[in-house]
């Protein structure tokens, strides 16, 4: 969940811990509110991922880890 005081440009973005794009979650431009995206892992193996959201000047990055059933 995140919340926009004024309409901006977002882009959430999942990485695997190579760097490279696994998924995008959001992308484009969005007004002021708040906001709730689900991150589908289901086809995914374990491992750490790392979420980025990007919103006009803002960024900000969250390691997360996933722990596939046995």
């Amino acid at each position: 969940m995140y919340e926009l005081p004024e309409r901006s440009l977002v882009r959430i973005t999942a990485y695997n811990i190579l760097g490279e794009v696994i998924k995008i979650l959001d992308n484009g431009e969005q007004p002021e509110g708040t906001y709730k995206i689900t991150f589908d892992a289901d086809a995914l193996p374990s491992g750490v991922y790392i979420i980025t959201m990007e919103a006009g000047n803002y960024r900000h990055s969250i390691k997360y880890l996933l722990l596939s059933p046995l």
